[in-house]
């Protein structure tokens, strides 16, 4: 860690020195890149997903004034997503079963799931998921987001960065505990994107009872997801 510090401190003198005064800002980025590379508030993916294993989050996509409220939850026996209380992604992994369904039609479609214990879970292979949300900090990490002081957000101690270049201006909060960002907001050329997360919970998340497949008219498809 000490020589990748010394590292990043010679390259940005020689930066510093070379450019001269022109490139201010692009010099200030590069000094809150190698402090973010020490900072334990940016935990990596890796070690993020490890410590994810049973969660429930509902948050409030925002954007240009038009919103979404997405419901999440994971558990070791399943998986569930609502979108704006109308369509679900729901996987069984007691029964081995994949369904996408529609709350207000009652109608759905059901796969069959082959997964091993090594084989990549189908909702992120797919697209779905709050991944990109909660992960939205990643890039900015290195483009050398901010530190500036710490807030609440649904209860969970976060740690605010911002983010400015030209006419991009981004505020992040990072859960203290976890490090994913449970709420962004960006704004550029007058356009305004936001996320906030409005109910949290770790450790303790349920799918039992959540989709009763009796309600719906379901075909299924002759298709396996997973390896």
């Amino acid at each position: 860690m000490k020589v990748k510090t010394l590292l990043l401190t010679a390259f940005l003198t020689m930066l510093i020195c070379s450019c001269g005064k022109e490139t201010a800002q692009k010099i200030e980025m590069f000094k809150n890149i190698a402090d973010n590379i020490n900072d334990e508030t940016f935990k990596s993916r890796e070690d993020i997903e490890a410590k994810l294993k049973n969660y429930s989050i509902t948050m409030k996509i925002t954007e240009n004034g038009d919103a979404q409220k997405w419901t999440e939850i994971r558990t070791e026996n399943g998986f569930y997503l609502n979108i704006n209380d109308s369509n679900i992604v729901y996987s069984d992994f007691k029964t081995k079963k994949y369904y996408i369904l529609d709350e207000k039609e009652k109608t759905g479609i059901g796969m069959a799931l082959n997964l091993d214990s090594d084989a990549e879970l189908p909702f992120y292979t797919m697209g779905f998921g709050i991944a990109p949300y909660i992960y939205f900090f990643e890039a900015f990490r290195f483009l050398g987001a901010k530190k500036s002081g710490t807030e609440s957000v649904s209860g969970r101690k976060a740690i605010v960065y911002t983010f400015n270049l030209d006419d991009s201006e981004l505020k992040m909060w990072l859960d203290e505990e976890y490090g994913i960002c449970i709420k962004y907001e960006a704004k550029k050329d007058n356009k305004v994107s936001k996320m906030e997360i409005i109910d949290i919970k770790f450790g303790n998340a349920s799918i039992e009872n959540k989709v009763d497949l009796s309600k719906y008219k379901l075909q299924d498809m002759a298709f396996n997801l997973g390896n």
